[in-house]
């Protein structure tokens, strides 16, 4: 691999692990993070890696093919077990909010947080993640502020119902 094909290589693979980890915390959020719990596993995380690594290596230095990586992560990896359509489009939503060009390039932050490095040195991508808060506010998922009383007044009544 060439300096530009290592350090592209290395953002998506950055960019797959914080999409993967939004949409795992989102599920703090049920019912409106997603209707259901998925079970998101690690296993999805390096099916993805392996699918952008394979897809990176079919367009050498080239611009990554979204639509290609859409539509696997979208069918194949994630969305599969995705049976609600709402949540079928926070995930394409979440797809197509991060990986993209103005994110790779630095012009865009990563849910408006962090910017993806411009490097494929791990010190830069370690001390980005370091800029991330430690608790996780619902606006990074795309939720609004108040989410954490709606989902405790959700859970409570579940409690009640389960003790009547």
């Amino acid at each position: 691999m060439t300096p530009s094909q290592d350090t592209q290589h290395t953002q998506l693979l950055f960019v797959l692990s914080w999409f993967h980890a939004l949409i795992q915390e989102r599920r703090k959020y049920i019912p409106q993070g997603w209707s259901k719990y998925y079970e998101f596993s690690f296993g999805d995380l390096k099916a993805g890696e392996l699918t952008l690594g394979a897809i990176a290596a079919e367009n050498p230095g080239g611009r990554p093919q979204w639509q290609k990586i859409f539509g696997i992560l979208e069918n194949a990896i994630y969305g599969g077990r995705i049976a609600n359509e709402f949540d079928l489009r926070v995930l394409r939503a979440y797809i197509a909010a991060l990986f993209k060009d103005s994110v790779l390039k630095g012009e865009e932050p990563l849910s408006g947080v962090i910017p993806v490095p411009q490097s494929a040195n791990v010190r830069d991508y370690v001390g980005v993640m370091n800029m991330v808060p430690e608790s996780d506010a619902p606006s990074l998922f795309g939720l609004p502020a108040n989410i954490d009383r709606s989902v405790q007044r959700f859970n409570s009544g579940a409690v009640v119902a389960q003790l009547k």
